[in-house]
């Protein structure tokens, strides 16, 4: 089988939409929360249960947010700055988008 400590098995399983108790088991087994870009993978995945274990385990919201913002996922959006993500971080682009999406979707 694949081995859990492999950066890119849970990048992938992130990434490609698998299930989180799939992700629990293998965090369980040595994985690191820490991997780059499971987060974005997350995102890009629309997964909000993903995204908040990984938040609550020590993501970063910020580096999150611009992807979130990027594809109109208002959900995500809400919840990263919920946990601290600041869209005044980001250029101006991406500040009148997130406004754009907030009062469409609000």
């Amino acid at each position: 089988g694949a081995d859990p400590k492999n950066k890119w098995v849970l990048r992938n399983v992130v990434k490609y939409k698998n299930s989180l108790p799939f992700i629990k088991y293998l965090v369980d087994n040595g994985a690191d929360l820490k991997t780059k870009g499971l987060l974005t993978n997350a995102i890009s995945s629309n997964d909000l249960p993903i995204v908040q274990y990984l938040v609550k385990n020590g993501a970063d919201p910020n580096l999150g947010l611009k992807k979130a913002i990027r594809l109109g996922y208002f959900h995500i959006i809400q919840y990263l700055i919920e946990m601290g993500a600041d869209p005044l971080k980001l250029s101006e682009k991406y500040q009148r988008r997130a406004l754009r999406i907030q009062q469409y979707e609000g």
